[in-house]
């Protein structure tokens, strides 16, 4: 991404760069200028492999012989997706859009109160309603205190704030019949346990990848009204059928290069 301080991180890449560099599970962007574009086009140039997971990102670099395309690295994990699913069970992953540059006056201005509306839906359908914080240097545990505070049905609705411990987060997740994401990697993770996903999108990356996969559900943006009565009359479309998720799974081979060195 092209944050105001991009150089500091090229840079930090490009003194890797001088051994060998491979990059993994990558996405390019937002980005505006010529400027970061070619910087990236040298060090891309210098690596020893590089994999997107998106079809835009690999566009933009494809004529440099080791740029290659694989669905997100997630799609290798390896952990059952057969657990015993909670009927009725909603796993809502927030974010704290203020976080972001372009998104600066969106916390209670309407996310939040979407997300409460989503809630109290849920709820009054007598659904278990989980919220989940994915990242807290991003402040997404922030965002629910903040989505729960003053909120009447808070002591319906069990907070899970990930700190470290990925059985249990994946646990959380296989467990659920439904998933509100914002997060990108819980859309794929999602995806990946074959729950029914509506993903919130507020980035380029959710969206190159929705696009990818020809997703045919219900998408909303960040800003959107959501309606989540819509979303639950056709959910279906809102579940990658099983031979698609095969497929996925079978051209996630974002380790292909670094397979050749550690093998």
């Amino acid at each position: 991404m092209e944050t105001d301080n991009w150089n500091n991180y090229y840079n930090h890449l490009r003194n890797l760069s001088k051994n060998n560099l491979y990059i993994l599970g990558a996405n390019f962007g937002p980005y505006n200028s010529t400027d970061f574009y070619k910087k990236y086009y040298s060090l891309f140039s210098d690596a020893k492999d590089v994999c997107f997971r998106d079809s835009f990102s690999h566009s933009l670099y494809n004529e440099i012989n080791h740029v290659r395309l694989a669905s997100d690295i997630v799609f290798q994990l390896k952990f059952p997706r057969d657990r015993k699913v909670q009927k009725k069970s909603v796993l809502i992953s927030i974010i704290k859009p203020s976080f972001r540059k372009d998104y600066t006056k969106d916390d209670d201005d309407f996310y939040y109160s979407q997300i409460r509306k989503i809630i109290e839906l849920f709820i009054s359908k007598d659904y278990k309603v989980k919220i989940f914080s994915f990242c807290s240097f991003e402040k997404d545990n922030e965002a629910i205190v903040e989505i729960l505070s003053e909120f009447p049905l808070n002591h319906r609705v069990e907070v899970i704030n990930y700190e470290g411990d990925i059985s249990n987060a994946l646990n959380e997740i296989a467990k659920s019949e439904i998933i509100i994401a914002t997060r990108f990697h819980a859309m794929i993770l999602g995806f990946l346990f074959n729950k029914f996903v509506l993903p919130i999108t507020y980035s380029s990356k959710m969206n190159n990848f929705l696009d990818d996969i020809n997703f045919k559900g219900y998408i909303y943006k960040l800003r959107d009204e959501i309606s989540i009565e819509q979303f639950l009359g056709n959910k279906i479309n809102n579940k990658i059928n099983e031979k698609h998720l095969e497929e996925l799974v079978n051209d996630s081979r974002q380790f292909q290069g670094l397979d050749k060195v550690l093998q």
